[in-house]
């Protein structure tokens, strides 16, 4: 930033011979590095995988940005715009996609920004399907993409089925409330004693 101390060098990209990582540096600290096994540190001296940010120490709002944002190039304001995350998987023949995480527009209206969550994965011989989704209002569906409750479980091509499981010596339980808090947190119950 200009050529005397304390600003002569702000920024630089070293290379350690020693020990064979790479640093990138800005503002007069290390931002980056690539250690000798090819993993990324962002935020961190020591990645521990293959991409490793560190940062944030303060708590997050909902709506705070991370340590990681995918952020969409789109523009338009179309339905199912938005961005996700897609996982390349290998069957033992070579690459397959296995399933995705995506945050998408709910519907194609310009300013309206509702948006959904979509979970997909993918069986043996077919293709990357959604398994579960989270709407705008926050119902979720399991097998179906347009919940109408809160929780709605759906197979619409063969049985729908719900299972609890606990030990053999405890409870599977199924409760219910007339609120969030005390004392009417849980006014009725369903249980079996597997004991």
């Amino acid at each position: 930033d200009g050529d005397g101390a304390p600003n002569r060098y702000v920024g630089s990209v070293q290379y350690n011979h020693a020990s064979n990582y790479m640093l990138f540096n800005t503002s007069g600290s290390e931002a980056m590095r690539i250690d000798s096994s090819g993993n990324v540190g962002i935020g961190t001296s020591s990645p521990q995988g293959v991409a490793h940010l560190k940062g944030e120490t303060a708590a997050l709002g909902v709506d705070d940005y991370p340590q990681l944002t995918i952020e969409t190039a789109a523009t338009s304001g179309a339905a199912n715009t938005g961005g996700g995350i897609l996982f390349l998987n290998n069957d033992g023949t070579g690459g397959s996609f296995g399933g995705s995480i995506q945050s998408l527009k709910e519907n194609g209206t310009s300013g309206n920004s509702a948006h959904y969550m979509r979970f997909s994965t993918r069986a043996n011989g077919g293709n990357v399907t959604e398994r579960m989704r989270i709407t705008s209002a926050g119902s979720v569906g399991i097998g179906t993409t347009s919940p109408l409750r809160q929780l709605q479980v759906g197979n619409y091509s063969g049985n729908a089925e719900l299972a609890l499981g606990a030990g053999s010596t405890n409870f599977s339980s199924l409760f219910f409330s007339d609120g969030d808090g005390a004392p009417n947190r849980y006014v009725g119950s369903v249980q079996y004693n597997h004991a």
